[in-house]
């Protein structure tokens, strides 16, 4: 019974991955999506085509990031998505992407102007914009964890977006009005300046890419 209860939420974890690249919202092998069933976390796998994800690649782990037994690697960003669910008991979802317009907020730093339609009030009002850290970093989860008590949708400068709700479903409509919204908002600025990565931060992603590919070969 535990394995078939644990292969529906395999199942729906993988359909809103592939949703969320269907709908460009996410690169091939960037983005993660997580639910929390109990105390149990089914998380998407580093580095995989989220085009031909199946069941059998989501990984699952639990609150004190205890893996079950899987030769794949959870996503380099899970300890945010522990930390979320630690610190929000009401939160049973996460999605992290980068869609297009979401990620203009964020290589801007621009929160977006949620009083433009009543839809976007009503669902992302609670938004924040996080401090730039280093993907997948300690820095990054306490950011991460600082906002979340008080935002369901977070904008991680240069970065991406994080949107959390009660279930994948809502934390999908999420991302999709903020995407809308901050087309619009992108419309309605007369001024703006794109900022980049700290110098430092490109140095730690060289090596970070250096070890992984070294790590494959």
């Amino acid at each position: 019974m535990k394995k078939e209860k644990f292969n529906k939420y395999k199942k729906e974890v993988v359909t809103f991955m592939r949703r969320l690249y269907r709908q460009k919202l996410t690169t091939s092998l960037g983005g993660n999506i997580s639910i929390r069933i109990k105390d149990n976390v089914f998380i998407t796998p580093s580095q995989k085509d989220k085009a031909t994800l199946s069941p059998e690649d989501i990984i699952v782990l639990n609150l004190y990031e205890e893996l079950t037994n899987t030769e794949l690697k959870p996503s380099m960003e899970y300890k945010f998505h522990i930390a979320i669910y630690k610190e929000r008991n009401d939160i049973n979802a996460i999605i992290h992407a980068h869609p297009f317009w979401g990620t203009w907020l964020a290589i801007t730093h621009i929160k977006p102007n949620v009083y433009l339609t009543d839809e976007a009030f009503y669902t992302i009002r609670n938004v924040a914009l996080c401090n730039y850290a280093l993907m997948g970093s300690e820095e990054l989860s306490n950011e991460i964890k600082k906002n979340i008590k008080t935002a369901d949708i977070l904008i991680l400068k240069n970065h991406g977006i994080v949107s959390t709700g009660k279930d994948l479903c809502t934390a999908i409509e999420r991302i999709e009005v903020l995407e809308n919204i901050a087309h619009y908002t992108y419309l309605n600025t007369k001024k703006y300046t794109y900022k980049r990565i700290p110098k430092e931060s490109i140095k730690q992603i060289i090596s970070m890419q250096s070890n992984h590919e070294n790590a494959s070969s």
